[in-house]
């Protein structure tokens, strides 16, 4: 027989496990250099399981030793080390032939031989002798003492005692040294390659980063830099200061694993093409959110590709893991990593969470307004809208994408701060690897290599998917224009107080960013006056108060009083905000008036002007205090809204904007305050003060139902679909409340349509975004790699299809003016007739006893108490003349017969609804509800059956119309003369189309009987009579008198305000002796 033999390997000897595993690459450094001076049989370490794909480890650690037999320094009084106590940690420790003797536990204090201190002295094993063992009882005894040299008593103590690893940023310092990031980009850069591999029909590609060190000399040092990174620690996230030399090791590590990861790409595909060790739709619909996050770090290329197989076969299911990732960034970033997701959502939303719960939560999400979008504008001038909802969305898919085709990069906050040039923002996770803070993930998606291609991935997953390609669109669009600070968009966290998402982070700085001195814009705070502005001529320029760039100050003379406008702009700083306010200027003169505004980037109040308490916000506040009281001016929008939370800046996270007043003027000149979006491109919102000698109280223009919607069969067949539901809800129970269920319904059709409207608009503009979106890939795709062909002919064949497309688009809308004009403009229409356009003109001024007025207010109430005096019953006016009444009354011969008098009294028809309904223009002007008569053209049957519930019902229980139904809206249009006369107007009110329908039903009825009882000479409101038959007669009666030769006179009598100046309580007393 023979047998085979080989030489034992150095690591097969004698080895310690410690199954919590070491934090970093210092720590790893740091146990090297105190187990060789402790131990010089100690041959190395490593964790036991390193995936060879993503490079990612296990968490047990292995120390390995020189030889099969336990080190001495390894023993205590004969017992293996159980324990070991690094780093203010107690390490479990597991040796080889380990085994349970008790639950006391052998510790070895590293801490002090790292520190060069006394050492506990191991003890060496016992000889061997020959004597006898002294004998020991079988069964524990009492000792009366106890041997304090028997153990080391070493109490678990907080991490604060023993000195952490890395210094933990404080507010106020910077959070990199000033040449962090160009010293990394000289070092490092990060790339990437797309690798594919294909197994059975299943094809799966993982970006793997690149990492190329740039042949340049080297101008910054790394000695005394470093970068803040937030760190995970007991499911909360800490900052603390990273040396670059330890960000330089990761990315040497990241190299190292990337060349791994290519090598078994395609060994990994086949095997998770042919077998999983997870079913992905099965943790989904189970809601195992926890264990997910740890497929995904663990198994990436499997959970990818059971990710898209997902997408394709299963799409709601699919939706929902997204949505279950959004929850969970949202809550951990609430509560943190230290609980399970089922306990933070059963917290949160007070029950478990199902599919239907989650699928019920998105929905009110979208419905609500509790998250704000993001608005931003267009070169042209148009208004993009983003839902913050949307948006976040498509970050979770995103971060899902990363994590699945590239691990190595998403698991590396190294390689996501070179790639961005930034620092980054973490949300801790209780299982599996943290996420990126929606600001990071966003700049992950829109600034590097790896954005674009995760952006040509959801390209293509969701091609042919319209809303998906709005979306991102939009964001495309909003990035692209710099109109709103995205990097600033805040995180999203519940509010469990207020019980709704909220976006409450003021853990943005801009220090986070690295800035290049040469490129900085200088800091510039400038005035602008309009030559409206009392004291225009007078304005004086303060320059020895000046402070550059934070601090100006101008004076103007108000009827020879001294006004001073101090405009501020404060340090971000908060360290140097205290100093800033103290050295501005108190010496003014004492009756002298000043206005404060600007930028103080500090919130005043932090209970109402702030998201979150933070300690730097109350830096410099005391100063700012008492340089505003010593100027003697308030907060006036604090005053107006005294708890109201609003927040002006970046990110909408805190109040930073103030405009301060006088006191004296904030009392006497009747203050609006409001902040309103930036138009000129800033980040920050608008604040505005007007102020007024009398009071103003302007209303908001209500709602019209938009016409071009009906033209669109789709909505009309949704409207005709809902009308029908709700009358047959009606039909099937009389008991309900049918006015209630009604204007129920017209609220909830108005907000669908407002939505319909607002997709109607960006519709036409989906193609066009969509093109321009490729146009911009393919751009970024050929600034990466400008000597590629392909990519250049990929540029220039985009730009082809979008020009192309936008040319076309251009040609559409100008056929369609064509169109509008030949078929309106060139043909005796209503909009050929129509008043030209410079006419409609506002009612800015009024005219007092012959003095021109254009003070606002003072417009708005004397237009307003004109014609309330004419549209109401005058409180002194002269009671009736009942006697003259009934004389005048008792003068009519003529009366409806009885017969007649049936018919009028029969109750109102639908028919007799629908009929009067059809008549109508469904262009005029709607009421203030908004809805115009070609809303209830599109189903007047339907219509009509609903109204006529609606009014029985009323008229049964409540004996009036609804409330809604009860208000018009009156607009004055210009006859001629002056215009800030009230009477030169002519009143026209616009009432309910519901009213209408009603009103004009029961016209018809009584246009029936009309010519019976009216005269003859009434020509008007009669069926078969006309106002021309006047102008005819009186033609004839010219003739006449000319051919006679007689002389005749003609008087013309008009009625002033005739409909609003007849007492009606005459007008039924009349209809009463008509029999009517």
């Amino acid at each position: 027989m023979s047998f085979q033999m080989s030489l034992p390997h150095a690591l097969d000897g004698f080895y310690m496990d410690i199954p919590a595993g070491l934090q970093g690459l210092f720590e790893e450094r740091l146990l090297f250099e105190t187990l060789h001076h402790l131990e010089p049989r100690f041959l190395w370490g490593l964790y036991t399981s390193v995936s060879a794909t993503t490079g990612l480890a296990g968490s047990r650690y292995r120390i390995h030793f020189l030889g099969s037999e336990i080190p001495s320094t390894m023993l205590l009084d004969g017992r293996m080390v159980e324990e070991f106590v690094f780093r203010g940690r107690c390490l479990r420790v597991y040796g080889r032939g380990w085994f349970f003797r008790d639950k006391r536990l052998a510790r070895l204090d590293l801490d002090s031989i790292a520190a060069g201190t006394t050492h506990v002295t191991p003890t060496t094993p016992p000889t061997s002798t020959t004597t006898a063992t002294q004998a020991t009882p079988a069964k524990r005894q009492k000792t009366t003492t106890k041997d304090p040299n028997a153990w080391t008593d070493v109490r678990r103590k907080p991490m604060s005692v023993h000195p952490a690893p890395y210094r933990v940023h404080t507010p106020g310092r910077s959070w990199t040294s000033p040449n962090a990031f160009a010293a990394l980009h000289e070092r490092w850069n990060v790339g990437h390659a797309v690798h594919r591999a294909n197994h059975d029909g299943v094809s799966f590609e993982s970006i793997i980063p690149e990492l190329h060190q740039p042949d340049n000399d080297l101008a910054h040092p790394t000695t005394d830099e470093y970068v803040t990174c937030p760190k995970p620690t007991k499911g909360t996230v800490s900052h603390v200061e990273v040396p670059l030399d330890d960000l330089l090791a990761e990315l040497h590590l990241l190299e190292a694993q990337s060349s791994a990861a290519i090598q078994h790409h395609e060994s990994h595909v086949a095997d998770a093409v042919r077998g999983s060790e997870f079913d992905l739709a099965t943790m989904v619909n189970s809601g195992r959110v926890d264990s997910i996050c740890t497929m995904m770090a663990r198994h990436p290329v499997d959970f990818g590709v059971q990710l898209h197989r997902l997408f394709t076969a299963d799409r709601p299911t699919f939706e929902l893991l997204i949505r279950q990732r959004l929850l969970h960034r949202w809550l951990r970033a609430t509560w943190g990593g230290s609980a399970s997701f089922d306990k933070l959502y059963t917290k949160s939303f007070g029950h478990k969470m199902t599919r239907e719960s989650v699928v019920e939560l998105f929905r009110a999400l979208q419905h609500s307004d509790t998250l704000a979008p993001i608005v931003s504008e267009t070169e042209a001038g148009d208004e993009l809208t983003l839902s913050r909802l949307d948006l976040e969305l498509v970050l979770a898919l995103a971060e899902v994408l990363a994590a699945a085709h590239s691990p190595l990069y998403f698991a590396s906050d190294a390689a996501v701060m070179v790639s961005t040039g930034c620092t980054i923002e973490i949300i801790p996770a209780h299982r599996g690897l943290r996420s990126l803070s929606a600001p990071t993930m966003l700049a992950v998606l829109m600034s590097t290599h790896l954005g674009e291609e995760l952006w040509r991935i959801m390209e293509t997953m969701f091609d042919g998917d319209d809303d998906m390609n709005r979306v991102m669109a939009h964001l495309y669009d909003i990035h692209e224009s710099g109109f709103v600070s995205l990097p600033h968009i805040g995180i999203t966290r519940w509010d469990q107080e207020l019980g709704r998402f909220v976006v409450p982070t003021d853990e943005v700085d801009d220090t986070a960013t690295p800035v290049d001195d040469s490129t900085m814009t200088q800091v510039v705070n400038r005035h602008f006056f309009h030559k409206s502005l009392p004291g225009y001529s007078t304005l004086v320029h303060v320059s020895n108060h000046d402070i550059p760039g934070r601090y100006l100050v101008v004076r103007a003379l108000w009827s020879d009083l001294p006004v001073y406008i101090h405009n501020v702009y404060a340090p971000v700083e908060p360290l140097l905000r205290g100093d800033f306010f103290a050295s501005l200027p108190r010496d003014f003169e004492p009756n002298s008036l000043h206005v404060v505004g600007g930028d103080f980037n500090m919130p005043l109040l932090s209970s109402l002007d702030a998201t979150t308490l933070h300690s730097s916000q109350g830096s410099g506040r005391t100063d700012c205090v008492e340089w505003l009281t010593a100027l003697g001016v308030v907060d006036v929008w604090r005053q107006l809204n005294p708890s109201t939370r609003l927040f002006s800046g970046p990110g909408r996270v805190n109040r930073l904007d103030y405009l301060f007043l006088d006191s004296a003027m904030a009392s006497h000149l009747n203050p609006v305050a409001t902040y309103d979006p930036n138009g000129y491109g800033g980040d920050h919102l608008a604040h505005t003060v007007t102020l007024s000698q009398s009071l103003c109280t302007t209303t908001k223009g209500y709602w019209r139902l938009p016409r071009e919607l009906l033209s669109d069969p789709n909505i009309q067949r949704a409207i005709t679909m809902e009308a029908t539901t709700l009358l047959g809800k009606m039909r099937a129970d009389e008991t309900l409340n049918h006015g209630a269920m009604w204007y129920g319904w017209l609220k909830r059709m108005r907000r669908q349509l407002i939505k319909c409207h607002r997709l109607h608009i960006e519709s036409a503009k989906t193609h066009l975004h969509h093109l321009r979106l490729r146009l911009a890939a393919a751009k970024r795709a050929l600034d990466g790699d400008g000597d590629d062909v392909s990519k250049v002919a990929a540029v220039a064949a985009a730009q082809l299809a979008y020009d192309s497309a936008k040319s076309e688009h251009g040609q559409y809308a100008r056929d369609r003016q064509f169109d509008f004009h030949a078929n309106s403009n060139e043909r005796g229409t209503s909009h050929f007739f129509r008043k030209p356009l410079g006419t409609k003109v506002p009612i800015n001024c009024v005219t007092v006893d012959g003095v021109m007025i254009t003070d606002e207010p003072t417009v708005q109430t004397t237009f307003t108490a004109h014609w309330r005096s004419i549209m109401t019953s005058p409180q002194d006016a002269n009671p009736p003349d009942h006697h003259r009444r009934r004389a005048v009354i008792e003068s009519l011969t003529k009366r409806l017969n009885l017969a007649d008098r049936d018919s009028l009294d029969q109750p109102i028809t639908a028919t007799e609804l629908c009929d009067a309904m059809k008549t109508m223009n469904p262009s005029k002007s709607p009421g203030p509800d908004g809805w115009s008569a070609g809303f209830f053209q599109v189903a007047p049957e339907i219509f009509s059956e609903l109204l006529l519930m609606v009014f029985n019902y009323q008229l049964t229980h409540h004996g009036c119309l609804l409330p809604h139904q009860r208000r018009s809206a009156i607009t004055l249009l210009h006859k001629s003369g002056d215009r800030g006369m009230p009477g030169n107007y002519r009143p026209i009110s616009l009432m309910p189309v519901e009213v209408k329908v009603l009103s004009r039903a029961l016209a018809y009825r009584l246009a029936r009987h009309a010519p019976q009882l009216i005269h003859p000479t009434q020509a008007g409101f009669v069926p078969g009579r006309r106002l021309h038959d006047h102008v005819t007669m009186v033609q004839a009666l010219q003739h006449y008198c000319t051919m006679e030769d007689e002389d005749s006179y003609a008087s013309f009598l008009d009625f002033s305000k005739a409909y609003d100046m007849v007492d009606q309580s005459f007008l039924f007393d009349v209809l009463e002796e008509m029999n009517l």
